[in-house]
């Protein structure tokens, strides 16, 4: 199983999922249920090294994740990724190589084209809306209208921002708190 992170993260952003999935039998599942588990970290971030060369987009890192699950001796795997990893399973996904038998997504962008415009404007909802579609809708506007600014960062000056949060680890912090804060759960494993 190879497990892509997040942007800004590292395969860190795993290590709780760790044991579970190579020991289920310590968590209450079956011997069967293991996997072999392999987190790459993703050119340039984490504890990988900066590219020496430009082009390392979702398409080229999952051809190197195939190239790397099948330099390590396996013949069939799957793939997960959240956040900026689900791009990269998804980019794997359409490649569609020899060996991959699925992906999982913790990130899906599944909104109705319909709807992406809308919401992006931050336009009230649309009528005719289940009551799901609307609390997904006021979700979705929400996001894109208070924590998402980085992402319109990233696609127009994205060596800015790579470069400020490469070389400032208090800003690395900063943004992975603030990521954090808005929505995902955060646990700390204090070693005594």
């Amino acid at each position: 199983m190879v497990l892509t992170h997040g942007w800004p993260g590292s395969p860190l952003e795993f290590i709780d999922a760790i044991g579970p999935l190579t020991d289920p039998v310590k968590y209450g599942g079956k011997a069967e249920d293991a996997f072999d588990v392999i987190i790459p970290a993703i050119p340039g971030y984490g504890f990988s090294e900066i590219p020496k060369e430009t082009g390392w987009n979702p398409d080229r890192v999952a051809k190197a994740w195939d190239v790397l699950v099948k330099r390590l001796g396996y013949t069939k795997y799957v793939s997960e990724g959240g956040d900026h990893g689900s791009v990269i399973s998804d980019a794997l996904a359409r490649q569609a190589p020899a060996g991959l038998l699925g992906i999982h997504l913790t990130m899906p962008a599944t909104i109705p084209t319909e709807l992406v415009k809308p919401i992006n404007a931050g336009d009230p909802i649309p009528a005719g809306l289940s009551e799901d579609e609307t609390r997904a809708y006021n979700s979705l506007s929400t996001f894109f209208g208070r924590n998402a600014a980085y992402g319109g960062m990233m696609v127009t000056r994205p060596q800015t921002t790579g470069y400020l949060l490469s070389d400032s680890p208090s800003a690395l912090q900063h943004s992975c708190t603030k990521k954090l804060q808005n929505g995902q759960k955060v646990t700390y494993n204090q070693k005594k």
